[in-house]
């Protein structure tokens, strides 16, 4: 099976993964994220593990957890903050 998996962050704009079994295998709890690599973007001091993650609405994208453990972590699909950010500046 491939996806196509969307990147913001390192200018690649989309790449297609071959997800085998054992990465099947080692999707989250809930289904939606699974460990790709650790990187630091430019202009960042450290490192960050960034994973591929399923948004229900727009599929596969790239993305690092944002937030702090344990209070407000989460995953942002680019393609909702996009749609949102359309929504607060048209009202």
């Amino acid at each position: 099976m491939k996806v196509c998996v969307h990147d913001s962050h390192f200018g690649i704009q989309k790449f297609e993964v071959s997800l085998v079994e054992w990465i099947k295998l080692h999707f989250g709890v809930d289904g939606t994220n699974v460990y790709v690599f650790h990187a630091r973007k430019q202009g960042w001091h450290g490192e960050l593990s960034f994973y591929i993650v399923k948004c229900g609405e727009h599929g596969y994208f790239l993305d690092y957890l944002h937030g702090f453990p344990g209070y407000n972590e989460g995953f942002n699909c680019p393609f909702c903050l996009e749609e949102t950010m359309e929504r607060l500046i048209n009202h």
